[in-house]
């Protein structure tokens, strides 16, 4: 069985650690899977949602900035990387 309890703490964990080295506007309205891989000094606005299937592989580098209503999902298999100094 599992706790809701535990995967709001695991979210919040995750949204603390990421928050150190990112910016990130109104982290209540942003969705990031655990399996996302995020570089440093990113800014990520509202209603940013990054989706990362289990067996796929979704890496943004560093300096990047994620504007409202961005989505991006890596599925079944799939690779996306960003690289640095986006727009």
């Amino acid at each position: 069985m599992f706790s809701l309890e535990k995967i709001v703490i695991d979210i919040n964990d995750q949204l603390i650690k990421l928050a150190k080295t990112n910016t990130i506007y109104d982290p209540f309205s942003i969705l990031i899977s655990q399996w996302a891989k995020i570089g440093v000094w990113n800014i990520l606005y509202p209603n940013t949602h990054i989706k990362v299937w289990q067996e796929s592989d979704l890496l943004i580098w560093d300096r990047n900035t994620l504007y409202p209503n961005t989505t991006l999902e890596a599925s079944w298999w799939g690779k996306l990387e960003i690289g640095s100094n986006n727009i």
